[in-house]
């Protein structure tokens, strides 16, 4: 006698013969191919020990977190997690039916009752039917381990005309190691927008995400003691700004930059104007290099003005030519600009200060119409010289500010007295060195002599030292 029949062998498909011998019956198996999962139900599911909120067969929460490891492979269309409380599941409490053959974990909806012991277990279900029941595992409820929810204090419930990123302010719990705090667009939380972890105990926090303008929100929290996590308190509701408006960007300074090395710093400020009814505010501004393409970066962000509306930054690294400086504003409602400036880097030359030669610094001449001197500057295109009385800021005697020679015989006669000369060396583009500066005396042999008459101006124009000078005599 032979017969065909399917023996759940692992991934075989065998044939089982049984034949009448002298000896008694024997049977042969005739491996004949592999096996299909289809044909058969789902083998016994795997639950795991660590489920969410429990801890030591302890649940500190009323609503805990079923795990099992998935049965892949298998055709598995549903799971049947049923929770009772008795071991003999004959006082069943729920039964819930879970889609999905990934499907790997189940978080409990409706509240567990404090001090009872559950006992649960699952099963798996095909095409062919339900797989066998899982091992039975149990918890207790126990809530006192868990801590309880925090107070609410900011925003306060019905709050309006909040900012996109507000602060959430609640009183620390006694022993708590952290808080979980949830906002949703829907009082029943069941659509959460951002969920925010936090170990500070401090019960300040500003979250990362921005919120929608003119928009209904609702924000509950819960805290944590080491392994025991407490439930959600009560959620409280705010509405944030209804500002659409962008902020205006304007009045970048400076543009034009004039710098003797590259690269070359400067502080820029610019004018970051709110706009909106009601006004939210400005959040921050944000100063780049590089505008906003790729390989820019940002230099300075700014969260609050210099003096009013103006926005300061100090910025390093520009290159000669056009720099492009990026700018953007964010105001409190989440509205953001972004605007790009060019600013063009000059390099410039400037002079070294001239060397002093003659009259020597303190020294004293005597002669009324002394001769000075000076080296030259390699990168100078000409000199300005100017003399006063007695000090930098005493009365000018002469000044003379395009002066190509490197000396000067006085265009005018100097009487006893002390006096100071100022000289500068002048590039091709008309910028200056360091001023030179010094002081020397005139002391005449004869005090009492008559000087002789000043030179005309007409004649002082004809002297080679002046070379195209032009020459300041006060009257």
């Amino acid at each position: 006698m032979r017969k065909r029949v399917v023996l759940e062998m692992g991934v075989l498909v065998c044939w089982v013969g049984l034949q009448s011998t002298p000896l008694g019956w024997t049977m042969t198996v005739n491996v004949k191919g592999r096996y299909d999962p289809s044909l058969a139900r789902p083998p016994r599911v795997e639950t795991r020990e660590d489920m969410g909120g429990v801890s030591g067969n302890i649940a500190y929460v009323t609503k805990p977190t079923f795990r099992w490891i998935p049965i892949l492979g298998r055709g598995v269309t549903e799971y049947q997690l049923e929770l009772a409380r008795d071991q003999d599941f004959r006082q069943l409490d729920s039964l819930k039916n879970i889609s999905g053959e990934s499907t790997a974990a189940y978080t409990w909806e409706v509240r567990l009752v404090d001090g009872i012991v559950y006992y649960w277990r699952m099963r798996a279900r095909n095409a062919n039917g339900y797989g066998p029941w899982s091992v039975t595992r149990h918890f207790r409820v126990d809530l006192s381990y868990a801590p309880p929810p925090p107070t609410l204090r900011n925003p306060r419930n019905g709050e309006t005309n909040l900012v996109s990123r507000p602060t959430f302010e609640w009183e620390a719990v006694p022993g708590a190691t952290q808080y979980r705090i949830e906002i949703s667009g829907v009082p029943s939380f069941l659509n959460i927008v951002d969920v925010i972890q936090t170990s500070s105990t401090s019960g300040v926090l500003t979250p990362g995400r921005r919120l929608e303008p003119g928009t209904v929100y609702y924000w509950r929290a819960k805290s944590y003691r080491g392994d025991f996590e407490g439930p959600f308190g009560e959620g409280w509701s705010f509405t944030t700004i209804n500002d659409t408006d962008r902020p205006i960007i304007r009045n970048l300074q400076p543009t034009t930059i004039e710098t003797t090395q590259i690269p070359a710093s400067r502080r820029f400020t610019v004018e970051v104007i709110d706009q909106g009814s009601p006004l939210s505010g400005i959040e921050r501004v944000i100063f780049t290099l590089g505008g906003w393409e790729t390989g820019s970066r940002i230099v300075s962000e700014q969260t609050t003005s210099y003096e009013g509306n103006i926005y300061t930054a100090e910025i390093g690294g520009l290159n000669e030519g056009i720099n492009r400086i990026g700018i953007q504003a964010i105001d409190n409602a989440g509205n953001f600009i972004r605007v790009v400036f060019n600013v063009d880097v000059k390099l410039i030359t400037i002079p070294d200060i001239p060397t002093w030669r003659e009259p020597r610094r303190g020294s004293r001449v005597n002669t009324s119409r002394p001769t000075f001197r000076w080296d030259r500057v390699d990168n100078a295109s000409y000199y300005s010289l100017e003399l006063r009385e007695e000090s930098m800021f005493g009365k000018v005697v002469f000044k003379v500010p395009r002066l190509f020679t490197t000396s000067l015989v006085s265009p005018r006669h100097l009487s006893n007295g002390k006096y100071v000369w100022r000289l500068k060396a002048w590039s091709t583009t008309g910028n200056p060195s360091g001023e030179n500066v010094g002081l020397f005396e005139v002391v005449l042999e004869q005090p009492g002599e008559l000087l002789p008459p000043e030179i005309s101006r007409p004649e002082l124009e004809k002297r080679p030292q002046l070379d195209k000078g032009e020459l300041i005599i006060p009257r």
